[in-house]
């Protein structure tokens, strides 16, 4: 069986929410979603990571993870890697957006910094995020791009809760229109008139608000 913890401070509360730590254990004989499962949420032992809340309450979160038998969270599991797709946003359950705290503003904007230095999703982690989200990329709505909710430019990580698969040329939302997006922010963040964390957290809540608060909409 899948078990998963974390240690969270809430968010709402003033202070960072943090995923210090998770731990799995997948029994031999598992099926092959919980062995999905138990990759994608991750282990994050080395640092400490910002992961901001899901829009919708997380299916990891709070008491809601106590009141689900064990054979339930299994078969949830089952259902959401078939239902699960990438449309506008990315699934909130399973890409709630995740921060590495030590890039701060000083290092983002740090003369001669490149978010691509960052990068690093191995293979293995893009195909298990096709599959959680049941794309592929040789079929629609893709092509996709494995894109950083948040952006490496403002500090993203390269955990796989900040990771989904989206499309590059669908209407009237796709991943073009996201660059464009993660650029300005960070050009905000550099000039002081858009705090790093709010930055954050307003690309992981909802990227298409975030652009049309800065660009025109984008024809239908």
């Amino acid at each position: 069986m899948l078990f998963a913890r974390y240690t969270t401070t809430a968010w709402w509360r003033n202070q960072p929410r943090y995923e210090d730590s998770v731990s799995k254990k997948v029994a031999p004989t598992c099926c092959p979603y919980g062995l999905l499962a138990g990759y994608l949420t991750g282990i994050v032992k080395s640092r400490h990571v910002i992961v901001f809340p899901p829009r919708v309450h997380g299916f990891w979160g709070g008491k809601m993870r106590h009141r689900f038998l064990w054979p339930g969270v299994v078969a949830a599991l089952v259902l959401a890697s078939h239902a699960a797709f990438a449309g506008d946003l990315p699934d909130p359950n399973l890409t709630p957006g995740m921060a590495d705290p030590a890039l701060t503003t000083d290092v983002l904007c740090a003369p001669g910094f490149s978010p691509k230095a960052l990068r690093n999703v191995p293979t293995a982690r893009k195909k298990a995020i096709y599959r959680v989200y049941a794309m592929a990329p040789n079929q629609a709505p893709c092509p996709c791009e494995i894109d950083h909710l948040v952006p490496l430019a403002i500090g993203g990580s390269n955990g796989p809760r900040n990771l989904w698969s989206q499309p590059e040329s669908t209407v009237p939302w796709n991943s073009k229109l996201k660059d464009q997006l993660e650029i300005q922010l960070r050009t905000e963040v550099c000039a002081g008139t858009t705090d790093l964390l709010a930055a954050q957290q307003e690309i992981a809540t909802d990227w298409t608000a975030s652009y049309v608060k800065r660009f025109p909409r984008p024809p239908l």
